[in-house]
């Protein structure tokens, strides 16, 4: 395996293919040959600083980032998130979160929750580490300078619920009652120690619906679900053993003989009508209210929106045997996403109020109907796809580079499809499942850095003006920071802080051509990738390029051009890399991924650079 020839590849006007140079002859082997070409004079679309937010989670106090016994968010975190340029922070978060119960999570005295990453085959389980709630997220982001969007849960909420939840965000506290009626939910903030609304602008119904571990009540059927997700629908569940506690099992929780014990269903709300009850195989009779009821009777009280059976106390209604089993039959029903976008812009109509059904077939489902936004997830799963099993690290490396192309043409195909005053936003995007024990710590390598660049510069070149990449902290690895207490500053955030000042000039993306660019073939029978990522933006004199080297052993040497301008004198250069691709920084070790800078000279119309293996690089230029 060697390189091309440098002559070769710069005798031909279109990319050539190519093997990326083995290890032992990186010295020895001479550069690729690449010629870049920026339209100075061509922009395209805006720049979007809000390009660069995370998702995140609220399970485990955020997974590390709030400090429950300080009550406050952990210095180090906020510091390096700042650093980072964290723009914005979803809450409260993706597949853990959707069946999250906002109403538990405020105040003084809080509930449990359901781990929403369950189903009915294999239950739910409950969550810990409740102390990050919405008022404690907002304080993050308060301190960190970000916004949020914030997640509503599509498979468990109400239209109704969802209002109220807008009303404690942003309702004005001055003002007497509820516009949809009943709490006066900003009140209720004010009293939790926040008197001044949130202010939240972005709000998306539901997390991944089109997933089929993501539909909950709705059917596995595609066809049936997307019009379930947009226009609501039911579904009967006969004789289901009860949870209870926010505990799921699918054999059900048993009673443990207490008074007022609280039983729940797995997917409220309920119609009360089409509601029956057993316990030990017998059937309870429904009522109002159970203070009316004597001490041997078998009744409950139904709380149907949260889908709650209440049992008595054993003087005002039977407390069930120790070891019975409740079990209910029901009927769960719900709206869809238009009744949810309508409740809620009637308490707030200035927000935007987002799907997340992201297929072509919402959109044909949807029609001509007031969508405020669609967002999208780019995530590659490998374990997914079939190709969790690497050979070795640079296939891994490999992998993850032929991930970028086919998520670039999935949101591409998005943006072509949504209505044209429709944004397309991004919620999620990460690669996930790979294999490491061929390539460890491969989610926060610099080979990671680069992909995720390759995204970054699609979201460029497409517009979209709203994304979040990665998960801002995990359990292990697959976040931009690394897990508490270490925090550690992962490959993706030196990347980003790399990109920050690019990203904070705002202008417009720049027609960018790379006519000649090398071409990796991995042998792996599942396409190629280009060598060079490029993309260019323009703020009034002020040019930026943005590179990225995606060959994991090879040095690209290009030629750039800006005809359409007269540079001046000197570049600063920002470069993001480490000794090999496999490199990644270590909690409380070594950081050998990092950012440099520098100022190089230049020509009026261009200038020659080498690009090292699996880098990233910014150029800032002046014109005259």
């Amino acid at each position: 395996v060697k390189d091309a020839p440098a002559g070769a590849v710069a005798a031909r006007a279109a990319a050539v293919t190519v093997k990326d140079a083995p290890a032992g002859a990186v010295r020895a082997a001479k550069p690729q040959r690449a010629r870049i070409v920026v339209r100075a004079n061509d922009p395209r679309a805006r720049v979007h600083l809000a390009q660069l937010g995370v998702n995140h989670a609220y399970m485990r106090n955020g997974l590390g980032l709030w400090d429950a016994a300080a009550d406050r968010p952990e210095p180090k975190a906020v510091a390096r998130s700042r650093a980072a340029g964290v723009q914005s922070v979803r809450f409260p978060g993706g597949t853990v979160a959707n069946t999250y119960d906002w109403k538990k999570a405020i105040g003084p005295t809080r509930g449990c929750q359901v781990d929403g990453d369950g189903d009915a085959q294999i239950g739910y389980g409950d969550v810990e580490g409740l102390a990050y709630g919405p008022d404690e997220g907002m304080r993050f982001l308060d301190a960190v300078q970000a916004k949020t969007m914030i997640m509503v849960p599509f498979a468990t909420e109400s239209p109704a619920d969802a209002a109220d939840w807008v009303e404690y965000m942003n309702g004005r506290a001055d003002r007497p009652g509820n516009p949809g009626g009943g709490r006066d939910w900003a009140d209720v903030r004010a009293s939790n120690g926040h008197r001044a609304p949130y202010d939240i602008q972005r709000w998306e119904i539901g997390n991944e619906p089109s997933h089929s571990r993501s539909r909950h009540w709705m059917s596995q059927s595609t066809a049936t679900a997307v019009r379930q997700y947009a226009f609501g629908g039911t579904r009967d569940v006969v004789a289901e053993p009860l949870g209870k506690d926010c505990r799921h099992p699918v054999k059900g929780v048993r009673s443990n003989g207490s008074p007022d014990q609280v039983f729940s269903v797995m997917f409220p709300p309920v119609a009360p009508a089409a509601t029956s009850v057993t316990v030990a195989g017998k059937s309870w009779r429904r009522v109002k209210d159970l203070s009316n009821a004597g001490p041997r009777e078998r009744v409950y009280q139904l709380q149907a929106e949260q889908g709650d059976v209440v049992f008595g106390d054993g003087n005002h209604g039977k407390a069930p045997a120790d070891g019975t089993l409740v079990r209910a039959t029901y009927r769960s029903v719900h709206r869809g996403f238009f009744a949810f976008a309508k409740a809620l812009r009637a308490v707030d109509p200035g927000i935007d109020v987002c799907a997340s059904w992201d297929t072509p077939a919402f959109l044909r489902v949807a029609g001509d109907r007031r969508l405020d936004c669609l967002t999208a997830h780019a995530i590659t799963s490998f374990a997914k796809i079939g190709t969790d099993d690497w050979d070795t690290a640079i296939e891994g490396h490999d992998r993850q580079q032929l991930a970028v192309s086919h998520r670039q043409d999935k949101i591409a195909e998005l943006t072509r499809l949504v209505p044209r005053h429709t944004p397309l936003l991004i919620t999620e995007a990460s690669f996930i499942n790979g294999d490491t024990e061929a390539f460890p710590k491969w989610p926060t390598s610099m080979s990671h850095a680069v992909a995720m660049t390759g995204l970054w510069a699609t979201w460029m070149r497409l517009g979209i003006s709203w994304g979040m990449g990665d998960d801002l902290l995990w359990y292990f690895d697959r976040a931009v920071l690394g897990p508490a207490p270490d925090f550690t500053v992962t490959a993706d955030a030196v990347t980003r802080k790399a990109l920050l000042p690019m990203y904070e000039a705002g202008g417009r993306v720049l027609r960018t051509d790379v006519p000649v660019n090398p071409e990796r073939d991995p042998g792996l029978e599942a396409g190629t990738y280009k060598a060079l990522n490029v993309v260019a933006t323009r703020d009034r004199d002020k040019l930026w390029l943005l590179v990225a080297n995606r060959l994991p052993r090879s040095t690209v040497r290009a030629r750039v051009q800006v005809p359409a301008a007269r540079l001046l004198g000197k570049a600063a250069v920002r470069q993001v890399a480490a000794d090999s691709f496999r490199d990644y920084n270590q909690p409380g070790g070594p950081r050998p991924v990092r950012l440099t800078t520098d100022r190089r000279p230049i020509q009026r119309h261009g200038f020659a650079h080498s690009f090292a293996p699996s880098s990233v690089t910014i150029f800032r230029l002046t014109r005259r």
